[in-house]
């Protein structure tokens, strides 16, 4: 019937980075999860976390290395580290050191010291690189959009839930300014709100290139599925998050129910 969208026509096109627990990397990402965040950490602390990831770029999986600014929020991310991830894992993007309530001016500076840092390194030729915006004010954040999207090697901006939850602003709005600042840049968005507000935008839906969150196996792992309609109480990631395994074969089951959820409910 003409109007009505089949759910192919439904589907999202932003692609969701799964962050999963290391015993579930191969249980429940399958040949279309092929796109990924990696913390830092993980890669550099977790043989089998890092050789999983490795295996899936050596598939051709698009790999962003996160500098852990979201789990040390007001710490400056180590670049020695960083480099010493991105030596390991040889992501397809590299997210540039920032600090979520720092000042705009600080992870300016940060991000420009950060790209010319991998800039100057034979191994990441062609590597991409991600600057992630602060700000107090929109007016600043964007700011901060604008003088990251100028930074040589940059070519996508990170709008984090982390950075932009105070400015009390739904951040599709955010990034529909941002985009029309940087609008040669790729956008991703760090972190899912906890309401999965973020699903309910056509424009994040279809124009914005990914999302990355932990959220649709952590409810898996409770045991709950979560849709627009109904959002359980987030039980929080917890400190042994990226320990966790499946004890049960139901939790296996929401997980992947939960997983295949973002493809069909696109607006």
């Amino acid at each position: 019937m003409a109007g009505i969208k089949t759910p192919a026509e439904r589907r999202s096109k932003v692609k969701v980075a799964h962050i999963t627990p290391t015993p579930l990397i191969e249980a429940v990402l399958g040949p279309a999860d092929d796109y990924h965040l990696c913390l830092t950490e993980m890669v550099l602390n977790d043989d089998a976390y890092r050789m999983r990831y490795h295996r899936r770029m050596l598939r051709g999986d698009f790999i962003m290395l996160d500098n852990g600014a979201f789990e040390h929020p007001g710490v400056e991310p180590s670049l020695k580290d960083l480099e010493q991830a991105a030596f390991f894992l040889t992501p397809a993007e590299i997210i540039l050191p920032d600090v979520i309530g720092g000042t705009v001016d600080d992870n300016i500076k940060m991000a420009v010291s950060g790209a010319k840092h991998f800039r100057g390194k034979s191994k990441f030729v062609g590597t991409k690189m991600m600057a992630v915006p602060q700000g107090p004010t929109i007016k600043e954040f964007m700011r901060c959009v604008e003088e990251m999207a100028r930074i040589p090697g940059v070519t996508t901006i990170g709008i984090g839930y982390g950075a932009t939850k105070h400015l009390k602003v739904p951040r599709p709005h955010i990034y529909n300014v941002a985009q029309t600042i940087a609008p040669q840049h790729a956008f991703h968005f760090l972190g899912c709100y906890p309401d999965m507000s973020d699903f309910e935008y056509p424009e994040v839906n279809h124009r914005v290139r990914g999302i990355d969150t932990c959220k649709f196996i952590r409810y898996g792992l409770a045991c709950l599925p979560v849709t627009l309609e109904k959002i359980p109480e987030y039980p929080g990631r917890g400190d042994d998050y990226f320990q966790t395994d499946a004890t049960d074969p139901d939790q296996l089951q929401m997980i992947q129910q939960n997983m295949l959820y973002w493809r069909t409910h696109a607006r």
